[in-house]
Formats: structure tokens, C-alpha cells, sequence
């Protein structure tokens, strides 16, 4: 545990550890939470292609994380300005989803904001590289897993706050015959709360050291040193 201890105690870890909390968090969420039903309700998509649209998201968030290295070099081996893209992605596609909630849920909206989404996946192996590169070197196996560790209980606490919202407006939900449709307002509060997050998350990223491929521990702790 001395190794995670260590990792927890450098400040360059905390803005890393902030953002994964969040990024990947709203990207499950809408993909595997309120998405499909959410354009099922208000784009009037049926269940098969509401379940293509999130094929698609899919195979471009496969490819958007094929293009992270390329990326990469076109940027001169800088970390920060693919960190930048991957949470302004997060937030044009939830900002998107949010006016197509409000005002009329086209298909074609609901469309772009899922593969915005997706793309953000270009910035999630730089993510990885930079906990890496921002830790001792020894402890890389531990980096990487706390930073897919924090990123999974985000997962767990945004889905019981998406729930928590949804419910607040449970006097407003409408019983179907294939179920119940909560109300736009509630889809809109819960995509406001997302894009809140996502600000907070542009802000750590501010915060996140640039490495430019090089291993830049904790400056007051020498290598190899468990802090």
C-alpha cells in the first residue's frame, strides 16, 4: 500500500485522478445509463435504432483512442492540448445533448452529441501516459490501476446521482406501455449537473503538468523514494 500511499500524496497526481473521476464517469453514463432511453423518449428512436447509434459511438470511440498516438505527434509530444481536446469534447457533446433535450430532440442532434462523446477517447491513453510519467517510475502498475480505479467509483457515484436527479421529478413521470418517460426537466437538470462537472474537470485539467514524454516526479522526492 506504501506505493499508493505515495502516489496519493503527489500534487501532480490530484488534477489526473480529478479529471478521470469525471471524464470517463459522464461518458459511461450516457452511453450505458440515459442515453438509449433518453432518445427513445424524446427523439422518438426505436430500441433498435437508438442501440445503432450507440454502435456507432462505440466504433468511434475505438477509433478516436487508435488516433490518440498520432494526435500525439502532431502536437510535438505535448500531453496538455489532447488533455484539452478529450474534456472540451466531453462538454460540447453534453451541452449538445442538453439543447436537444430543450429544444426538440432532433435524431441528428442526439447523434453528433454521441459521437463528440466517443471522440473524447482520444484523449484517455494520454491520461494514462501522463499518471505515468508524473509518478516514480517503479510504480507504474500502481498509477495507472489507482487512476482506472478512481475512474470506475466515479462511474458508481454519477450513476447513483443520475438516479437521485431523475427521481426528483418522479411526480412528473409519464407510465407508457414500454415503461415511463421522465420529464425533460429532469434530463435537462441532470445534463446541467454533467456540464458542471465537466467545467470542473476543464479546471483540473489546467491544473495537470506538462510532461512532454518525460518522467517528471514529485520535484522534492527523488526517484525510487516512497514518499
Amino acid at each position: 500500500l506504501r506505493p499508493l500511499w505515495g502516489i496519493l500524496r503527489n500534487p501532480r497526481s490530484w488534477p489526473v485522478l480529478i479529471s478521470s473521476f469525471i471524464n470517463f464517469p459522464i461518458y459511461f453514463v450516457i452511453q450505458a445509463g440515459v442515453g438509449k432511453k433518453l432518445m427513445q423518449d424524446y427523439a422518438g428512436l426505436t430500441s433498435k435504432e437508438a442501440a445503432t447509434f450507440t454502435l456507432i459511438m462505440m466504433a468511434v470511440s475505438a477509433a478516436a483512442a487508435l488516433l490518440s498516438g498520432p494526435v500525439l505527434r502532431v502536437f510535438g509530444g505535448r500531453r496538455k492540448p489532447i488533455l484539452f481536446m478529450g474534456i472540451g469534447l466531453v462538454l460540447g457533446s453534453v451541452l449538445l445533448m442538453l439543447a436537444a433535450v430543450l429544444f426538440g430532440g432532433r435524431p441528428w442532434l442526439f447523434l453528433t452529441s454521441y459521437i463528440l462523446l466517443a471522440a473524447w477517447n482520444i484523449a484517455n491513453p494520454t491520461a494514462s501516459t501522463v499518471m505515468k510519467e508524473l509518478n516514480d517510475s517503479r510504480y507504474v502498475a500502481q498509477a495507472i490501476s489507482l487512476l482506472n480505479g478512481i475512474a470506475y467509483f466515479g462511474v458508481a457515484v454519477l450513476l447513483t446521482v443520475s438516479g437521485l436527479v431523475l427521481d426528483l421529478f418522479k411526480a412528473g413521470v409519464v407510465k407508457t406501455g414500454e415503461g415511463i418517460v421522465y420529464p425533460a426537466a429532469a434530463y435537462a437538470t441532470l445534463f446541467g449537473v454533467l456540464a458542471g462537472l465537466g467545467l470542473i474537470s476543464l479546471v483540473a485539467t489546467g491544473f495537470i503538468h506538462e510532461t512532454r514524454g518525460q518522467s517528471v516526479p514529485r520535484a522534492d522526492v527523488p526517484e525510487g523514494e516512497v514518499l
